[in-house]
């Protein structure tokens, strides 16, 4: 739920490449998946941070998807 709340309200996330984030998130397009270890982590929130603006508009379309309403 989490990944979703965040695309709900257009804040970019970065997420491990494990388990449910693979259902709800587009990588590199809604926001960013990565391996699970301190440096790539570090990396992408670098990378995200540069350009957030950059994942809103895919963020919230995606969120859109899976509205129960």
């Amino acid at each position: 739920m989490t990944p979703l709340e965040s695309m709900a309200t257009r804040k970019p996330i970065v997420a491990v490449r494990e388990g449910g984030y693979l259902k709800s998130i587009i990588d590199e397009e809604t926001e960013l998946l990565v391996e699970a270890n301190i440096e790539s982590i570090v990396r992408t929130i670098s990378i995200v941070a540069k350009d957030p603006e950059k994942y809103k508009n895919s963020c919230m379309q995606r969120a859109k998807l899976f509205d129960p309403s």
